[in-house]
């Protein structure tokens, strides 16, 4: 009898058709009864699966195992995050042949759903459903939103701006990745996917910090009139939030430390998702609905935003973005 452990045998040693043949029979094999008690196999050739795919020098070899190994990962160890093989995941997303590329995009597509979760059922509590804490949902999420952004950077040509649509891009690695980024706008909603922009656009702003800042002075930014509006609007914006906003804040969540998190934001070079998960240490935010929690999510993003940090000479990223502006209408860079 023909059991998924003989065919990966198959799609690894055996020739151009019998691999081939023994890649489709996977399908088969996992969704009807050609098998049983094979999930611990199944998990352990999933788990081992980088390390099986980087001894293959054929590329008719890798895609065959890519395909298999794509039929049955959601079939993975759910010991595993879902983010384990992310690294090798973007490997296949840049590889010449499209069968591989699918496979990379059904593989990380999967994941999206365990991850968005508390998203789409904020008030669902079935263990299940709750294998990660949403902060570490979060970050995952960040860091694919993050990594994703980079490689379709990368893989932009000029010749992609007359494409109005993803599906009219020609096939390749940069189509592949904008169908994950969509497929991620649908999941996570518009409003968080916006979220992830914006945390995504500081958090560049605090890795380039050090040469924007030079080139804001050396530009003259800094005695600009309209960055002492900004000054100004920003002062008006801190004074709102802690008479207005603090209190009912305060209110709600009694453990929450206004002026320790405004010294962490300072001292700490922490991007947001971070800081929440250690705010998160003392108040605990799943015990209270959706609606709460993303109005505090929203005030810490505030407060990262708008109050100085350490890292970037005691400026706010507002006020960073904002000499980035102004130096834009000035310069044009």
């Amino acid at each position: 009898m023909t059991t998924i452990d003989k065919c990966f045998k198959i799609i690894l040693a055996g020739d151009r058709e019998s691999s081939r043949q023994a890649a489709r029979q996977i399908r088969k094999l996992v969704y009807g009864s050609g098998e049983s008690g094979g999930y611990k196999s199944i998990a352990s050739i999933i788990k081992n699966a980088a390390n099986e795919y980087k001894k293959i020098t054929e590329d008719w070899r890798q895609e065959n195992f890519a395909v298999a190994v794509s039929v049955m990962y959601f079939l993975h160890d759910k010991e595993n995050k879902p983010d384990f093989l992310f690294p090798w995941l973007f490997h296949l997303l840049q590889h010449p042949n499209g069968n591989v590329r699918h496979a990379a995009v059904r593989m990380i597509g999967h994941e999206l759903g365990p991850l968005t979760v508390h998203l789409r059922f904020p008030n669902e509590k079935s263990s299940y459903l709750r294998e990660l804490s949403p902060e570490q949902s979060d970050m995952i999420l960040f860091s694919l939103f993050a990594n994703l952004n980079d490689l379709a950077a990368d893989l932009w040509k000029p010749s992609y701006k007359k494409y109005k649509y993803i599906s009219s891009l020609p096939n390749g690695p940069y189509k592949s990745v904008q169908m994950l980024l969509s497929e991620m706008e649908e999941d996570c909603g518009r409003e968080y996917y916006d979220r992830l922009h914006d945390s995504l656009r500081k958090s560049r702003i605090m890795e380039d910090r050090g040469q924007l800042i030079s080139r804001f002075k050396e530009n003259g930014i800094l005695e600009q009139t309209a960055f002492s509006l900004v000054q100004s609007k920003l002062k008006r914006m801190r004074e709102e939030l802690e008479k207005e906003m603090l209190p009912d804040i305060k209110e709600r969540y009694p453990q929450f430390n206004f002026r320790e998190t405004v010294a962490k934001v300072y001292e700490g070079d922490l991007p947001i998702p971070e800081l929440i998960k250690l705010i998160d240490n003392s108040i605990n935010l799943d015990e209270h609905s959706v609606e709460q929690r993303n109005a505090f999510l929203n005030f810490i993003s505030m407060i990262w935003n708008i109050y100085p940090h350490k890292e970037l000479e005691g400026y706010s990223p507002h006020e960073i973005a904002a000499m980035h502006e102004i130096m834009q209408q000035k310069t044009g860079l």
